[in-house]
């Protein structure tokens, strides 16, 4: 019994050390909100570094590093840019933690309870900066797994690191940092302004930008110089003692979001790039990782970015009372301005005070819930709205307010022109009053380029084509754009296309036009030998051998009237003349062999003949032997030293006749002396013939007159016999089917 008891123990403490060890690892993945790093220089290379590590109280398991029982040294990483063998790792001690206030301090304004500390560690380090430049790096793991806008927030680290440049590069030098703490809250479709500047103790130029924030380490290694967490999805064997080498990967957004896009909103954030003024209307609820940062320049230069990352909440707030008023939809509206109320009022005894900042008079005020006032004079006022005067739960907004005139510009429509002597002039007109400025664009091609004069005359282009005018104005804050489009047409340009410059008479050709123009044509062809046309594109024909001037005439005659012409010469060169003697010309299929003779003009150089029977011939004097009875049209091309050429036809006619003579016997011994049963064919058509052996039994069979029987069946010779053949074809000079059969006999050396 004692030893169950102890083994009960024994067990009982081992679950209670797991859970131990699972809460101790699974604390790094939900409690760090943000942070930053930066530092002064103290003189003789020493430098006093600060890091701010922000932790949620609410839900984050672990402390801060170096401050918890469940939570290892701080450790920061010095990497030395120029020698890596010389990088270390510091502890940065105990941070001295404070709580951050709800900076959201309107009794009017009711937000969740929140729990946010604020971990500062500070440490003074020898840093050689005489030769070295360093960066400072601190890494941990893990961030809320609640964040909206980035990947896997519960297993994505942290990185904060700053860059300490060598003294030679820009002299000394001490890090800018943020001069407030962004509240805990921000109130979901509630505008939000907050001063992100920083101060730089060496007064050096400063930008504002949203920045990337780093991924650090993950949940298998939540800390530098920490043990593996076995628990994680792939643990490795060890976890790094010193942070890498920059450049560090970026935390990757979800696909709604971006660097330039880290929080929910409309109107959207932005971040003055002057002011460091962090602005925007939330509207998603959520939490949401941002990361703002300082660029530092000196002369021009700059020297790093130190930024900071911060995590936001979006919540719904509970307001009573708030005082906005809205935005005009225009600048320029004239001296009546409509003002509207957007407060938020939900007291029983509700009542609003308007003072509309005339200077010198009392009477410009309203008690109207939203009402209007007509200024005397143009100009630019501080409007006042008091929300509730006087009670426990008021709010009061100030708002600048510019009245102007309206103000709409156009400018006169310009007739298009031809681009020789292209001049033209643009005025500006509209509700013009005479503090207006202006500004023309004209482009590139044009002289002069641009004008800031409301009227400006004399402007010409230097090459055609469609012009897009600009004019922009500006009078008092009010702002107006206009555009219009100019045409400079450039000449027309005749052009012949296509024209051989070498023609064979007689030929017909077919004028091409390829003429450019943007405006409607006229066209006039004419030739030397008096042809002329006014069609775009004529057929004319030559007929005489000789040299001819092809010109052509276009002309414009709307918007601006311009004429081109175009010529060219044409060289019209003798053609062969085609002949030639078939002998004889009419002859029977018994004597089908036809001499050519060549009777062309002597200037020929070539000759083809196509006979009509799928045989030629490139001779001048040749002859071809027909197979077969029938008509045939002969043809004769011939060629001269101009490439020019003719064609010439004679009908050759080959009669047929008939002649059938079978043979009554052959010897298949492959002495190659009637060796095959042949019947000889002349004048035959659908020629079929047949043999038999003495049972009736079809042995061969065929349809071509120039194919006889080899004595075989199926490959195999047939033994001495008579043997019955029938043929079957239709007479080619009388056209009558015919059927002849009779008796062969087949021979064979046989003992």
């Amino acid at each position: 019994m004692v030893i169950c008891i102890n083994l009960v123990q024994l067990l009982k403490r081992l679950i209670f050390l797991a859970i131990l060890i699972i809460t101790y690892f699974d604390g790094f993945a939900t409690h760090v909100v943000g942070g930053e790093i930066y530092y002064d220089y103290l003189g003789a290379n020493q430098y006093r570094v600060t890091l701010k590590v922000y932790r949620d109280c609410d839900n984050g398991l672990a402390g801060f590093d170096g401050n918890s029982s469940n939570s290892g040294p701080c450790y920061l990483s010095v990497k030395n840019q120029n020698n890596p063998l010389l990088d270390t790792v510091i502890t940065m001690g105990i941070p001295i933690v404070s709580l951050v206030p709800n900076t959201i301090n309107n009794p009017c304004i009711t937000t969740p309870n929140r729990c946010i500390e604020e971990g500062v560690y500070t440490k003074t380090i020898t840093l050689n900066t005489n030769l070295y430049s360093y960066y400072l790096v601190y890494q941990r793991c893990c961030r809320n797994n609640s964040i909206s806008n980035i990947v896997q927030p519960g297993k994505t680290g942290s990185t904060y690191y700053c860059y300490v440049p060598q003294l030679s590069l820009f002299g000394v030098n001490n890090s800018p940092r943020f001069k407030n703490l962004p509240p805990l809250f921000m109130c979901n479709k509630l505008n939000f302004n907050f001063d992100y500047s920083a101060t730089d103790p060496d007064g050096d130029s400063l930008a504002y930008i949203f920045y990337n924030s780093f991924d650090g380490l993950d949940d298998c290694c939540p800390s530098i110089n920490g043990g593996v967490n076995n628990s994680c999805a792939s643990p490795p064997p060890s976890c790094p003692i010193i942070a890498p080498s920059p450049p560090y990967p970026t935390t990757l957004f979800t696909s709604t979001y971006s660097v330039l896009n880290q929080l929910p909103g409309n109107p959207s954030f932005l971040v003055n790039g002057s002011t460091g003024q962090f602005s925007g209307t939330p509207n998603n609820l959520g939490i949401y990782l941002v990361c703002v940062g300082v660029k530092e320049y000196r002369n021009g230069n700059i020297i790093s970015t130190h930024y900071r990352e911060y995590q936001f909440q979006v919540v719904p707030c509970q307001v009573s009372v708030l005082a906005a008023i809205g935005n005009f939809t225009s600048q320029c509206f004239g001296n009546t301005a409509n003002f509207v109320n957007e407060s938020v009022n939900t007291s029983t005894a509700q009542s609003y005070s308007w003072d509309f900042g005339v200077n010198g008079i009392s009477n410009d005020t309203s008690s109207l819930f939203s009402p209007t006032y007509t200024y005397q004079d143009t100009g630019s006022y501080l409007v006042t709205l008091v929300v509730n005067p006087g009670k426990f739960c008021t709010d009061t907004i100030k708002k600048q307010v510019k009245i102007y005139p309206p103000f709409e510009i156009n400018f006169n429509k310009n007739t298009n022109q031809c681009l020789s002597n292209n001049s033209f002039s643009f005025s500006a007109s509209g509700s013009i009053q005479p503090q207006a400025t202006f500004n023309w664009n004209f482009t590139s091609s044009a002289t002069p380029v641009s004008a800031t004069t409301q009227s400006v005359g004399g402007v010409t282009f230097n090459s055609p084509g469609t012009y897009i005018i600009e004019l922009k104005g500006k009078q008092f804050s009010c702002r107006d754009s206009t555009l219009d489009t100019i045409v400079v047409y450039k000449r027309p340009k005749a052009i012949i296309e296509n024209l051989p410059d070498k023609i064979c008479n007689p030929g017909k050709v077919f004028l091409s036009n390829g003429t450019i123009s943007e405006l409607p044509v006229k066209y006039n062809w004419s030739i030397s030998d008096g042809f002329v046309s006014g069609l775009q594109n004529p057929i004319v024909y030559f007929n005489g051998v000789g040299i001819y001037t092809v010109h052509l005439t276009v002309t414009t005659t709307s918007v601006c009237a311009d004429t081109s012409n175009a010529s060219i010469l044409v060289n019209v060169v003798p053609s062969p003349i085609a002949n030639f003697i078939a002998s004889p010309s009419v002859t029977t299929i018994f004597d089908p062999y036809i001499n050519f003779q060549n009777r062309s003009s002597p200037d020929v150089i070539s000759w083809y003949y196509d006979f009509n029977d799928g045989n030629n011939s490139y001779q001048s004097f040749t002859g071809n032997l027909y197979q077969t009875y029938g008509n045939y049209n002969v043809k004769l091309i011939v060629k001269n030293n101009f490439g020019c050429t003719d064609t010439s036809y004679q009908l050759v006619v080959i009669n047929p006749e008939f002649r059938f003579w079978p043979p009554n016997a052959f010897t298949p011994n492959s002495d190659n002396l009637n060796d095959i049963f042949l019947p000889i064919c002349v004048g035959t058509e659908n020629y079929e013939l047949k043999i038999y052996d003495k049972w009736g039994e079809n042995i061969f069979t065929t349809t071509d007159f120039l194919q006889g029987w080899n004595g075989k069946f199926k490959g195999l010779p047939c033994k001495q016999d008579v043997y019955v053949w029938r043929a079957e074809f239709i007479n080619a000079v009388t056209k009558r089917k015919e059927v002849r059969f009779g008796h062969v006999t087949l021979l064979r050396n046989e003992e």
